[in-house]
């Protein structure tokens, strides 16, 4: 069992209380409860939507996926209005759910928070919070995810706008589908390299096992509202599919089946109540129900028990498009707006936006077209390596030339060397000369010194030369 923290640690966040639709009460919470939510084109559904999540959570991360039919100016509209509510816009084509939503897990648990719910706009936390609370401390250890069933439900008409606040079909048993709950706690221990299943259904470990999982409470699930609705979401989903590279129907069978039944003019009231009634199964596993047997196959008119906040709340500008335009230039708007770039993580978040660092564009045309655009880029490429090479070509002729300079500066130098080395030859030439002459005149005056010295005079004056020296003070060799 997991002790929840104690309500001064957050200051005790005060939410309008379950009183039934239209009936508010207030209470106050002792844990910190944020929701990441990806959105595209649920503008039937969005305006209770953001009465729920505003009454319901203490915040949360909203991702528009490049929205067409006025759910970007509801969402940032709602967002200025309530700065607990962060939104971002994600700009890449494909249907990166499970990463775009443990990008914003990461982010939303760097604060205080202390779970985070992985919520669909079409989603509704059945019951009041304290409940929630309540159940989840005492249900879900924190080593496991908690996990939200659904109960697949239905309008009572597929043509009337939605309101949650209005009675539903809603199935009296649980889907075996549901959303994660990661708490703080799970995701410390785990890891940050947990990975949810396609649609936020489960969690996959970092060694491939699925994270133990504990239900512990229910969610409405509204997933189709009228043909029109259903006929675009498998059109938006399939594009995201697609633009991701997914090249089978093994992920979102459910989607490629609503398109191909819409384009064969099959999508009937009851094809729509066999949906939600086995929501994500495949269709030969999806049993046969009318509208005429949904009480008979276990569905029951009821209001919805969920938390709403004043409508008044959630207010938004003019020029949103209506839910009544054509469907043709619904279609047109989708892929108008979706894009064609090759993205996939790692996402990159700047200025409100959730950008691809991998994207690469598409080109749109004729193959023709495409062919002149790579041959005029090639081409282009082609001219700046020439020009390139041509600025090379121009700057080694440069070098060249200051080469060319260096080198008959040194052969000058080399000439100027070489002369005064022939000058230095020379004079030591005549040094050796004037040597040799020097030693020859010296051994002369030795040899004619030795003869003096053997003659009589030399002999007959030697006392003189002893006087001499006496008077000088030199002595003299006895020898002399």
């Amino acid at each position: 069992m997991r002790k929840i923290k104690s309500a001064g640690f957050n200051n005790h966040r005060a939410h309008a209380g379950y009183g039934g639709p239209g009936r508010l009460a207030r209470r106050v919470t002792q844990m910190k409860l944020f929701a990441v939510t990806m959105i595209r084109n649920e503008m039937d559904i969005l305006p209770s939507f953001l009465r729920h999540i505003l009454a319901f959570f203490d915040g949360g991360h909203l991702l528009d996926h490049r929205s067409t039919d006025g759910s970007t100016e509801l969402l940032k509209s709602f967002c200025s209005q309530h700065p607990q509510w962060t939104y971002t816009y994600l700009n890449f084509p494909g249907f990166f759910q499970s990463d775009a939503c443990m990008f914003f897990v990461a982010e939303a648990f760097k604060g205080d928070v202390d779970a985070v719910v992985l919520l669909d706009a079409d989603e509704f936390v059945v019951g009041p919070r304290s409940e929630f609370e309540r159940r989840f401390a005492a249900e879900v250890p924190a080593n496991e995810v908690g996990l939200l069933r659904w109960r697949n439900c239905l309008p009572r008409s597929f043509d009337a706008p939605f309101d949650i606040s209005d009675p539903l079909w809603i199935r009296q048993t649980n889907s075996a589908l549901g959303k994660v709950v990661i708490t703080r706690e799970f995701f410390q221990q785990a890891g940050p390299d947990v990975t949810p299943f396609a649609g936020n259904h489960w969690i996959w470990l970092s060694d491939g096992s699925r994270a133990p999982m504990r239900e512990f409470a229910e969610l409405y699930h509204v997933p189709l509202r009228s043909k029109r609705q259903a006929t675009l979401k498998g059109i938006t989903k399939v594009l995201g599919y697609l633009a991701r590279g997914v090249d089978d129907r093994d992920a979102g069978t459910h989607n490629f089946e609503l398109v191909d039944l819409a384009a064969a003019d099959r999508l009937s009231d009851d094809e729509l109540v066999s949906f939600v009634n086995a929501y994500g199964l495949r269709a030969e596993q999806r049993p046969s129900i009318t509208w005429q047997n949904l009480a008979g196959s276990g569905f029951a008119v009821a209001v919805p028990q969920v938390e709403l906040s004043e409508s008044s709340k959630v207010r938004h500008n003019g020029g949103i498009r209506s839910n009544n335009s054509t469907q043709p230039q619904d279609i047109t708007a989708i892929l108008a707006g979706w894009g064609l770039d090759d993205a996939g993580p790692p996402f990159t978040l700047e200025n409100g936006q959730l950008s691809s660092s991998s994207a690469q564009p598409r080109f749109r045309g004729t193959r023709a077209q495409q062919q002149n655009t790579v041959l005029r880029a090639e081409n282009a490429n082609l001219r700046d390596e020439n020009s390139g090479l041509r600025d090379e070509n121009a700057r080694l002729r440069d070098q060249d030339a200051n080469l060319k300079d260096e080198n008959a500066a040194l052969r000058d130098r080399q000439g100027h060397a070489q002369d005064k080395t022939i000058a230095v030859n020379r004079r030591n030439e005549e040094l050796a000369q004037e040597l040799r002459a020097a030693d020859d005149l010296l051994n002369n005056m030795r040899k004619e010194i030795a003869q003096l010295k053997t003659s009589r005079s030399w002999r007959l004056t030697r006392p003189l030369r002893q006087l001499m020296d006496m008077w000088r003070g030199t002595p003299r060799d006895a020898r002399d």
